[in-house]
């Protein structure tokens, strides 16, 4: 059995990978983007991976700072689609 520690690192390992996966997909479906922008991003989510497994500190600041997105999604205060 994992400790409690080990299981809230994984919850947020596994939330912040969904999210960057789900940033990606939008990224790729948005028409006014250059092959040259999708790649960037793409190369971020490469270059900031190791980060979100390695960084602690780090980590839980994103993850904290993506729950504050969701929750303000989740209640209508943001919008959840890119505008435009």
């Amino acid at each position: 059995m994992i400790s409690q520690d080990k299981a809230e690192e994984y919850l947020q390992v596994a939330a912040l990978v969904c999210q960057e996966i789900d940033l990606l997909a939008m990224v790729a479906k948005d028409e006014t983007l250059t092959l040259e922008e999708l790649r960037a991003q793409i190369l971020h989510v490469q270059e900031t991976k190791d980060d979100i497994i390695s960084d602690p500190i780090g980590r839980q600041k994103r993850y904290k700072a993506a729950c504050i997105v969701w929750a303000a999604v989740s209640q209508g205060s943001v919008r959840s689609e890119p505008i435009g």
